[in-house]
């Protein structure tokens, strides 16, 4: 067996006994195994109609009407007011969740008039306002169609029924969230490795033996990056035990695409630990690095985590499976140039 692969596997068995990633591979275990509390608790936060039962708010209005018999057909307990001041002090009260207070036009001429108050810092103020948004919307498209003959142009509508829901989160968040954490795993246990070679003073004992300084950096490298696939492999398998499945051509280009990240991420990681032979200093620097890369990676037309999100999606584009083509592309060279530049710096490495 060729040194690199002893060294891979050791170096494997090292990964998976370490408390600290056992800790947060279980951790990202329960994200992916319980996916759908998670997605049914987010979607509720963003759009609290997602859920089948949301509780309505009670509401005080100074005047029911149009809208207080539209708010009441929607579920809401509307309770009226003689004045403004009554409505808003049952509010201050706790009697009320919320106060509309509704002033209709005075002619054809003039708008609406609505007000809404709702509780400071209260999960009750996102539900109700969310809520009442849509009722506020029907009553506008309502009175537009009351005043639509005094209009010199036909107004465009939009006839959709396009939401979210957890969809947008399954896809957008959750997805790409479970894919990247073990590319920026893997870089870390690759910078950890070196450095902790090199703090033992075992690294020039290990370039003694049959095995090359090509052996020992691609074992380690090719070792903590086989993390990513792996993981990522069993997130796909749990979100798909949640109903959350993901098209097998998107999976695939998913792997491609987070191993290739993965190396090119370890790669860097190695050329930092060798450079500053120090642990903190090589994840500080790692870290740094990896966030500007992040970053930077967002100017591009379709940007890694959007690709992952496409490619979940079943709706990549082309400049999705461009980027995958090209991260490969560029993870390959890399490779090539790791090794012209260690046959030609072995004595540097040690």
């Amino acid at each position: 067996m060729r040194p690199r692969w002893v060294i891979g596997q050791k170096e494997l068995a090292g990964v998976f006994s370490e408390r600290t990633i056992l800790l947060a591979v279980i951790i990202q275990v329960f994200v992916a195994g319980f996916s759908s509390f998670l997605v049914i608790g987010l979607s509720a936060l963003v759009d609290p109609n997602s859920l089948p039962n949301s509780p309505h708010a009670a509401i005080a209005m100074n005047q029911t009407g149009d809208l207080g018999d539209e708010l009441t057909q929607a579920g809401f307990s509307v309770q009226p007011f003689p004045t403004n001041e009554e409505a808003l002090d049952a509010f201050h009260r706790g009697a009320v969740d919320a106060v509309v207070l509704y002033e209709p036009p005075a002619n054809d001429s003039m708008p609406a008039q609505v007000s809404i108050t709702l509780p400071d810092g209260d999960l009750r103020a996102t539900l109700t306002l969310t809520q009442v948004k849509k009722v506020l919307e029907a009553h506008e498209m309502d009175l537009r169609a009351q005043r639509e003959d005094r209009l010199d142009f036909k107004p465009l509508t939009l006839d959709t029924d396009a939401k979210a829901g957890s969809y947008a989160f399954v896809y957008s968040l959750l997805v790409p969230l479970l894919v990247f954490l073990p590319i920026v795993l893997s870089g870390a246990l690759c910078a950890d490795s070196l450095t902790e070679e090199v703090q033992r003073a075992t690294l020039p004992t290990l370039l003694a033996s049959p095995a090359t300084p090509a052996d020992v950096i691609e074992g380690k490298l090719l070792a903590n990056v086989v993390v990513t696939p792996l993981l990522s492999i069993a997130w796909f398998f749990l979100l798909g035990l949640n109903g959350l499945k993901i098209p097998v051509i998107g999976a695939v280009l998913i792997l491609v695409l987070a191993t290739s990240i993965a190396f090119l991420m370890g790669l860097l990681a190695c050329a930092i630990a060798l450079t500053t032979r120090d642990r903190n200093k090589s994840h500080v620097l790692y870290a740094s690095m990896m966030f500007l890369i992040l970053g930077l990676s967002l100017a591009l037309p379709v940007s890694p985590v959007n690709a992952v999100a496409l490619l979940a999606a079943g709706s990549a584009s082309v400049g999705a499976y461009v980027l995958v083509g090209g991260v490969l592309a560029l993870a390959l060279a890399a490779w090539l140039a790791l090794r012209l530049f260690l046959k030609k710096t072995a004595s540097w490495m040690a």
